[in-house]
């Protein structure tokens, strides 16, 4: 039965590669380079591959047609900076760099983060791969688990003995540009960097819900704040660093726990 299961797992993985199905029709002995088959084995797998080659060829082609219609959508900003017809010649050499053991991606989500770590390692202009880093967040941050939530809790009152947690799935990057800005107005090829964008701005990327990606553009001054909450397990404490490294009174503190509370960026629970 292992023997089987086995067979079946090589079949599955020359199903799906089209650029190995013709290697292998030139020379089947390079399933030796990733397989470790019985002679028996072997046989039985080159008899199959070819008896059914045409079969296999067309399954395989029809999926990696399928795979770039439905990773397409997901590439809103870099499909307009490329093109399609660039994007797809990105996508063929995607295809290549699969090794014939090496499963693929099991969702379109997955599959865009895989091809945009794929275009991020070629020799793109520098602007363009800090948007496609951005798209990559994005995606990743949706593929993340959110379980956290907070408790029913008035913040107004005394709350020292809180635990605040950092939304888990938050993640915070510095852009060299004010990307947020720059986004709406992408053209094909063309990325509007005036003189008066050409700042750094800090992007927030996490999880509102299961279903949710929130966005946000903070200030230096929020990210100061925000970046400081991994350091402590208390609410106090947290407040008590604000008021003596940010300068933030501990009635101004309130309307900022709140605030981060309403974005879900912080979490507040007993304990």
């Amino acid at each position: 039965m292992e023997k089987f299961t086995q067979i079946q797992f090589v079949i599955a993985c020359i199903s799906t590669h089209s650029c190995w199905l013709r290697l292998l029709t030139k020379n089947f002995d390079v399933i030796d380079d990733y397989f470790h088959l019985s002679a028996t084995q072997k046989l039985l797998l080159r008899d199959f591959f070819v008896l059914n080659h045409q079969k296999i060829w067309t399954s395989a082609v029809l999926m990696e047609e399928r795979r770039w219609r439905e990773v397409l959508p997901t590439l809103s900003y870099t499909k307009i900076l490329f093109g399609v017809t660039k994007l797809k010649t990105f996508w063929h050499a995607y295809l290549k760099s699969f090794t014939l053991n090496q499963c693929i991606p099991v969702n379109p989500a997955s599959e865009c983060i895989a091809f945009l770590n794929f275009i991020l390692k070629k020799d793109i202009n520098k602007n363009w791969s800090h948007v496609l880093a951005y798209e990559l967040l994005k995606r990743q941050t949706y593929n993340q688990p959110m379980s956290l939530s907070s408790d029913d809790l008035n913040t107004t009152e005394p709350c020292r003995h809180l635990r605040v947690h950092l939304n888990p799935t938050l993640t915070v990057k510095i852009f060299p540009f004010i990307i947020s800005k720059v986004l709406p107005n992408l053209a094909k090829g063309k990325l509007p960097i005036t003189p008066q964008l050409a700042h750094p701005e800090y992007i927030a990327f996490y999880k509102a819900n299961n279903q949710t990606v929130k966005i946000l553009a903070l200030n230096h001054f929020t990210q100061t704040v925000v970046s400081s909450i991994q350091q402590f397990e208390r609410l106090g404490d947290w407040i008590d660093h604000q008021s003596l490294h940010l300068g933030l009174s501990k009635t101004q503190s309130r309307p900022w726990i709140n605030h981060l509370i309403e974005q879900k960026i912080i979490f507040l629970n007993q304990g």
